[in-house]
């Protein structure tokens, strides 16, 4: 059995014609945007693994978690092209908007788990871990217009220190 609290940030890029800076609505070509969506969230996820060996061994398992947004926001640039009689002009925008309203407040979902860890002193173990994530459910608001589920893949090494 294992718990975790994890700082998270998941990121997407959009460079496409948009009315949007953090999702791609070719419905309204109003303009040309090339920004990064981040999403920050603190998730605790829960897992039950399964070992493969005493001292040093492989694991893999298979759990949930829970997400709680901490900040939302879309950053880049936007262009914007209008032409009138002789004239063409591009105005180009620094975007840094805050989106949080755009989302939910938090999420859920489950993940799988993948590693292998070996003593480094008496209690004391070095660990290398994947895992991938994926929620359950849209995480966009408007849920009429977009579906936007997050996934992750995510590969880390760390030190595990029991408290038992």
């Amino acid at each position: 059995f294992e718990a975790d609290l994890l700082y998270q940030r998941n990121s997407y890029w959009i460079k496409d014609s948009s009315s949007s800076y953090f999702y791609a609505d070719t419905s309204q070509n109003m303009f040309y945007t090339e920004t990064r969506t981040d999403l920050d969230y603190l998730s605790i996820p829960v897992l039950l693994n399964f070992r493969f060996g005493k001292k040093e061994g492989f694991y893999a398992g298979i759990g949930m978690f829970v997400s709680v947004q901490l900040n939302a926001r879309a950053v880049g640039n936007s262009y914007y092209t209008s032409s009138y009689d002789n004239i063409l002009r591009t105005d180009k925008y620094h975007v840094y908007n805050s989106i949080e309203g755009n989302f939910y407040d938090y999420y859920a979902g489950w993940l799988l788990n993948i590693g292998f860890d070996t003593p480094l002193f008496k209690k004391i173990e070095l660990d290398f871990n994947l895992r991938y994530n994926a929620s359950f459910v849209n995480i966009y608001k408007n849920e009429d217009d977009y579906l936007i589920k997050l996934k992750s893949l995510n590969l880390s090494a760390g030190i595990i220190i029991p408290i038992i």
